[in-house]
Order: C-alpha cells, then structure tokens, then sequence
C-alpha cells in the first residue's frame, strides 16, 4: 500500500500544482509588460527552413516588417530538395544551405546558423528563433527583444496555433489545448516566479548565451531539452505574452497526425528524466529547476486526464481495505482542476470550442490512445516533417 501511498500523493500534488498555475493564468492575463524603448540593440531572426519553398516567404515578409536597419534575417536551408534557398533569397533574407544526412534535425540547422554567423563577425546581440511556417504579431519583435535585452536572459514568447477551419472539431480541440500549454500554463509559471520552457519558436537568445551552449540536436523536442539545460545551468527564460507568433494546425490527416505524435512521443520521452533532475533541484535548493522540471514532467493535458481519473477508481479500490482517505483527497483535486479548466473555456474556449462542439471532446480523446500506444509500439524518435495543406 507505500506504493499507492506514494502514486496517489504524486497525482494528487500535481493536480493542485497544474490547478494553480491555471488560476495564476487566468488572472489579468490580458495585462501586457511593455517596454516603450526603441534602442533595441541588432539582432538576427533565424529561420530553419526544410523544403519550405511554398510557405516561407509570407514568414520571410513578416519578419522583414518587424526588424529595423542593422538586423538580419538569416535562412538554414537545411538538407532541402526544392527551391527553399532561391525563394529565401528573393523573399529579402540571406539564406545559407547545410547538407548532412547525418546530422539531422531542427537544432543542428540552428547551431550551423549560429556558426555562420561566428564565423563571418556579424555583429548581433540577440538570435530570435522562428519556424518557417510562423509569422510575427505587429510589433511583437521589438516588445521580445526588449525582454531579452533588459534581463538580458533567454525570453520566448507567446506561441500560438490556430485552426484554419473553425468547422473542425478536432482542430478547435487542438487549438484549446495548445493555448492551455503555451498560454495560461506559462503565465501561471510566469507569476509564481518560474521560468518558461521554450516552444520552438519565438524564442530570443542573447549571445551571451549562444556562447555557452549548444543548440545541435537530433531531438525531436529539442527546444523543451535546451530550455531545461540552460535553466539547470542557472539561467533564466521569460515569459513575454505581449509577443505573438502564431502559425496554423494542418488540415491534411497525415501532418496533424505526424505533428501531434512527434510532440506527444518527444514530450513522453522526457518525462522520464525529470524526476533525477528534480531531485538534483531539491539537493540545491534551486526551486527554479525543480518546478521546471516537475512541469516539463507533466503529460500532455489529455493524457493527465486519464491518468488522474484512472487513479480516482483506484483509490476507490483500495479505500475498501485503507479507507476513503485519498479518494477525497484525489477527488478535491481534481475537481479543482476541473474547475479551472472550466474557467479557462469560459475565458478563451468559449470562441475557440463552441458549446456545440464540446461533444467533440469524446472522439477526441479515444483518438489520443492510438497516438499513446505507438509510444511503446512504435516511439517516435527522428525528426519528421509535417506535411503542409498546399503540399
């Protein structure tokens, strides 16, 4: 029974965790920390790019719309077989192209990027990360590089996918979810004094940094490894939700179901690393890095349903010999949590999931057990493109 003990107090802290940090989210999340300075020192907006010749220049343009003289907007073309360079370079960017079947992945394109920049004495303060496929909010560029620049420390800002069919189901579900991780879930970090993990894109690196650390990675969720790497190597990464970078979910079934298991597999991959890294947290009393990585231990939203409601039944079980006990307490807690995902559909969900639509959620998730069981079956661990609509 030590060990029911033990998965019921894990599920049960948690669950009043994950509860907080949405409340802390919810509240006056529509406040914007502005910094009204324009001495933005240079930066460089990075792109890695493969075959992306349909999509990228929209990305190239609005980039070229945020950035002032003296910045740069650099291209990987990395291990690409169609025009993504020649569309690049007439978009207005400089445009490099990598080739390397061995090294094979979003992060070793950056850190090729970053080399090229070494090496040819480009002046710069600050990298900023964007996916080929994303485009920046009006003057979210300046407010991301403010934060950067005045902490001088990582910074990423809001993320946000949206869907390009309001008449999908599954895509406005998607959606919902997305900006429970990548909004309020952060925000709620944000206001208890945690960092924020890094999101692929959008995402500020002083060179300061750069210097110190690798962004060469055959990981699939490269991005949430380095944010855990700089934070356990004291730095800090902030939140900046007055920075929007938006891109859309794909309609094609192949490239939402590519994209959704390649970040579930990569997120479920880390999990089981935190726990050592969360323990090296406590031993140092670095809170920082121990609440960083019981986030980052946490399964995708979905999934952390099931599991709570599973252990609900379980602690029922067991009441029958050791009292009711837990069920109360895993209970509570889970009504909490349920409230403030309630609360948080009533804020945002409301225009983004239709009460019509809420009976969408069931397919939904009987869909996420196909995308669990491959994780043993068959574990997605290289890097796959996700297909475009236009493709």
């Amino acid at each position: 029974m030590i060990l029911l003990d033990i998965i019921f107090f894990i599920v049960a802290f948690v669950s009043a965790f994950l509860s907080l940090q949405l409340f802390l989210g919810l509240r006056n999340s529509n406040s914007v920390e502005v910094n009204n300075s324009d001495n933005n020192l240079p930066c460089v907006v990075l792109i890695p790019a493969h075959n992306e010749e349909l999509g990228i220049a929209k990305t190239i343009m609005s980039a070229r719309k945020e950035v002032k003289e003296g910045d740069l907007i650099l291209v990987v073309a990395d291990n690409c077989s169609d025009s993504t360079a020649a569309v690049s370079r007439d978009a207005g960017a400089i445009c490099i192209e990598r080739t390397n079947l061995e090294l094979v992945g979003k992060g070793h394109a950056l850190q090729y990027g970053v080399d090229y920049l070494t090496e040819n004495d480009v002046e710069f303060a600050t990298v900023v990360v964007m996916d080929a496929d994303c485009l920046f909010g009006e003057g979210s560029l300046h407010t991301l590089l403010n934060a950067s620049q005045t902490k001088n420390c990582v910074a990423q800002a809001l993320y946000l996918m949206r869907s390009p069919n309001k008449s999908n189901i599954k895509l406005n579900i998607s959606e919902f979810t997305w900006l429970i991780k990548n909004w309020v879930r952060p925000l709620g970090q944000k206001r208890l004094g945690i960092s924020c993990h890094l999101q692929g894109s959008g995402m500020a690196f002083p060179k300061s940094v750069l210097n110190k650390y690798s962004l060469a990675s055959s990981s699939i969720v490269e991005d949430l490894e380095l944010g855990l790497h700089i934070v356990k190597g004291g730095e800090e990464v902030t939140f900046v939700p007055g920075a929007l970078v938006t891109s859309e979910f794909p309609e094609n079934n192949e490239g939402l179901e590519n994209q959704r298991k390649r970040w579930e597999h990569g997120h479920l991959s880390v999990v089981k690393k935190m726990p050592s890294m969360m323990l090296q947290g406590s031993k140092q009393l670095n809170f920082r890095l121990f609440f960083q990585a019981l986030d980052a231990a946490i399964p995708p939203t979905i999934m952390w349903i099931i599991l709570t409601i599973l252990t609900l039944v379980v602690s029922f079980i067991a009441a029958i010999f050791n009292g009711f006990y837990w069920s109360a307490v895993i209970g509570l807690c889970i009504s909490v949590f349920a409230l403030a995902i309630v609360c948080v559909w009533f804020k945002y969900g409301k225009k983004i999931l239709p009460p019509a639509q809420l009976k969408g959620m069931i397919p939904f998730v009987l869909s996420k057990f196909s995308v669990y069981r491959t994780f043993i079956s068959n574990r997605e661990k290289n890097w796959v493109r996700t297909k475009r609509d236009n493709e």
